[in-house]
């Protein structure tokens, strides 16, 4: 994984919450097999699950990739 993204499996464990992964994929859309990955830095989200995260869980992109700035909008 890129330095720049180091850390970014926290930041969804953040966003996540005290959400269940079920709670967590019936509010965002991402699937519990692909949170649980992005949680483990298992890999990074694509553009298509980045936008609609965003825009569902009204939060920062750049908090989310790179940790930088508020979380919430």
């Amino acid at each position: 994984m890129h330095k720049r993204y180091h850390g970014i499996g926290k930041r969804f464990a953040v966003l996540r919450g005290e959400r269940s992964y079920r709670q967590f994929e019936r509010n965002s859309g991402i699937s519990q097999a692909l949170l649980q990955r992005y949680e483990t830095n298992g890999g990074l989200p694509s553009v298509e699950n980045l936008i609609q995260l965003v825009k569902k869980e009204k939060i920062h992109l750049d908090w989310l990739l790179l940790g930088k700035g508020p979380m919430s909008k």
